[in-house]
């Protein structure tokens, strides 16, 4: 997960014969965050951020879609997991979330984004973040930003850097994973940095994936956030 700290945006406008409205493609650390932020479509499940250039309507391109989730204050941006198996790159999510994964905003730094994305929703608007939301993140940023596979039956990149660790820490990561995978109820995020917990990094994996706190260990969802309420029992 990552926040762009600098912005940049570049105005165009649409063709003339499709309105003639401005179209505004917003940078965040020089990768494409919005293409036509002011034509943006909030408040629906799937949320399209790159839109067509030429009629900046929903729908006219393929990919560019996302979920929009609250937990507690802050708000992520992320992949339609469990659609993409279906739809595929109809529905796919924008490039950057392939090499920086996905987006993460604390309070402050949402209401930076406020400032350059016309009509963003206000985060107590949005839907909270579910702990099965919270494990298909986890095996994403895994998958992709270390380009490997988690699934044991065909290996890669990933698993590989993953079990060379304690064989105890990976069948408990398992076991959270598992915990989370169909659960609805809300995730509860709490920054590392209150807590007493220790960070567990598996293997070569280049962020830590497990936070122990006294007898239990815990999802961390990126460097610096707990899931308080996905643990199990050591």
């Amino acid at each position: 997960m990552w926040t762009p700290i600098r912005y940049s945006a570049t105005k165009t406008r649409t063709y003339p014969e499709m309105g003639g409205h401005d179209f505004t493609t917003l940078l965040g650390d020089g990768l494409e965050l919005f293409a036509g932020a002011e034509c943006v479509c909030w408040g629906f499940d799937w949320v399209q951020i790159h839109l067509c250039m030429h009629c900046g309507r929903e729908g006219c391109q393929m990919g560019g879609y996302v979920h929009v989730r609250r937990a507690r204050e802050n708000v992520l941006f992320f992949p339609l997991f469990d659609e993409l198996k279906e739809r595929g790159q109809f529905i796919c999510p924008p490039p950057f979330m392939e090499s920086r994964g996905v987006l993460f905003y604390p309070p402050a730094e949402y209401a930076v984004l406020g400032q350059v994305v016309a009509r963003l929703p206000a985060a107590n608007t949005l839907e909270p973040l579910e702990l099965r939301e919270c494990a298909r993140i986890a095996k994403w940023e895994v998958e992709h930003v270390l380009r490997g596979n988690l699934d044991p039956g065909t290996g890669g990149e990933a698993w590989d850097a993953l079990t060379v660790c304690s064989p105890a820490m990976w069948d408990t990561f398992a076991k959270l994973m598992a915990q989370a995978w169909d659960s609805s109820e809300p995730a509860i995020l709490t920054r590392l940095a209150h807590t007493d917990a220790e960070v567990i990094r598996l293997g070569a994996a280049p962020w830590p994936l497990l936070a122990i706190e006294g007898t239990r260990a815990h999802l961390l969802l990126s460097p610096d956030w707990l899931v308080a309420n996905c643990y199990v029992e050591l």
